[in-house]
Parts: C-alpha cells; sequence; structure tokens
C-alpha cells in the first residue's frame, strides 16, 4: 500500500472551490424590503453567483434577480431564482441554484420578497 503526500493528488476545478476564499460574500434575508446584494455600478467586472436559494413556507413570491435597475417587485427582472408559497402554509416551496453564474457588467444582484418568513441567501463574488 503506497502513501500519498499532498502534492500527490491533483483536484480539478469545480463548483465549490469558494470556500476559503476571503472575496466570496454570503448574504441572508428574510424580510421583506428589498436587498440589494450588489448594484450596477459596484458591477464592472461581472459577479459570479455561486449558489442561491429561497425557502418559504407561507403564501407569498420570492426570488433572486438581476437587473440594471433595482425592481420593483419579485418579476422586475431577470430570475436567477423565484419561489411560490402556498396559503395554507402546509406546502414549503424550496428553491436552490447550486452551480456558478454569471452576471454580466451593469446589472444589480437583488433579492426581493412579497411577504415575511421567506428566507433567501445568495453567495457571490464581484470581479
Amino acid at each position: 500500500m503506497s502513501s500519498l503526500n499532498s502534492g500527490a493528488v491533483k483536484i480539478p476545478k469545480n463548483n465549490q472551490e469558494y470556500f476559503g476564499d476571503a472575496d466570496v460574500t454570503i448574504e441572508f434575508s428574510n424580510s421583506t424590503s428589498l436587498q440589494t446584494h450588489v448594484s450596477p455600478a459596484q458591477n464592472v467586472n461581472g459577479v459570479i453567483v455561486y449558489s442561491a436559494s429561497i425557502l418559504t413556507d407561507n403564501a407569498g413570491r420570492s426570488s433572486i434577480l438581476l437587473n440594471t435597475s433595482a425592481p420593483t417587485n419579485t418579476k422586475d427582472g431577470a430570475a436567477l431564482a423565484y419561489a411560490l408559497g402556498h396559503a395554507s402554509g402546509t406546502y414549503v416551496s424550496d428553491v436552490n441554484v447550486s452551480f456558478p453564474l454569471f452576471v454580466p457588467p451593469s446589472y444589480g444582484l437583488y433579492s426581493l420578497a412579497d411577504s415575511s418568513n421567506i428566507a433567501r441567501s445568495v453567495v457571490f463574488k464581484v470581479l
């Protein structure tokens, strides 16, 4: 049986390479207010979204989206993730994007919900 040292095993680049990167931002919100993760003015070279998640257990809509200006509702922009809850509260809507997505320069990254108890999280890096 041979032993392995750290230089003997090569791990290919993968979707999880952002772990431990000090430039990666993780943001979470469960309020109904608009959350601006990256404004269009801040996005000069693009943004990589590593993951985006929405979890809701009540009636309401929520989205994580891109737009060249602040969105006015949950459908105002290009949606990375969109969830619609059920009025009874017995249905849980869980949306996860777990692969990298590129946000072109001059687009903002936002999340928004129209009711409470909707959790949203985004892991991203501004290039």
